[in-house]
Parts: C-alpha cells; structure tokens; sequence
C-alpha cells in the first residue's frame, strides 16, 4: 500500500514552506544536496526526524515512506507531489509541469525509488 500524496483537512503550523525528508537516508541526503545545489530560488530543507513529533499523525505515518512538502498556508504533500511543489517553489516551473503532465508516470517512478531506498536501508541494518 502507498502512502497518500495529498492530506485533505491537515495543516500544519510549523514548519511550513518546507522540505521535509528522512534524515536518516543516505540517498535523500544526496538528493536533497542535488536539490539545493540546483534551486534557483532558495528552499529550506529540513530532515523530518526534527520536527517528527510536532506532525499530525498521518504525515508522521506517511514520512517513514515519502518526501513531504509543507506549503505556506500549512497544507501537506507527499512524495511525487512533495516533488512537484517543491521544484516549482524552488524556480523550476517547467520541471514541475513536466512532472505534473506525466504524474502517473512520475508517482510510479517515486514510488519505485523509494521501495528500493527502503530495501536497501534494510539490507544495510542487518550487516
């Protein structure tokens, strides 16, 4: 099962016009390094584990599986759509349509590499 990419009704209060993502990760470390590297306009980025319990229960559920993007009104999204919104925040308008005019394929893709992100972490803890 595949964790939401929208939580209708939640707003969060704080933080909010952020990227939050596992700081335990290697490969969400360097993919957010990318990111920031290639911003145009300024994001913050912050590992999810620091705001962790300060989160309504579905996205602390939902941030063991997903990226999540805070907008500025409060409002949440999660992993193809955390991409999404981020990008566009970030300057990148027309990697964010890009990525919008092909979410299915794009949702698939996230979740594929975050299936394998897990697998690996997993194979990682038991050496």
């Amino acid at each position: 099962m595949n964790p939401p990419e929208s939580f209708p009704g939640i707003r969060v209060t704080e933080p909010r016009s952020v990227l939050l993502w596992d700081g335990q990760c290697g490969f969400c470390e360097r993919s957010v390094r990318w990111f920031q590297r290639h911003a145009r306009c300024s994001v913050q980025t912050q590992p999810v584990q620091d705001v962790l319990s300060r989160l309504p229960e579905p996205l602390r559920t939902a941030a063991v599986h997903e990226v999540l993007w805070i907008e500025p009104d409060g409002s949440a999204f999660g992993g193809s759509e955390a991409v999404i919104r981020a990008l566009r925040a970030s300057g990148h308008p027309f990697e964010a349509f890009a990525l919008r005019a092909s979410q299915p394929v794009s949702r698939w893709v996230y979740r594929s590499v975050a299936r394998l992100r897990g697998a690996q972490a997993s194979s990682c803890a038991r050496r």
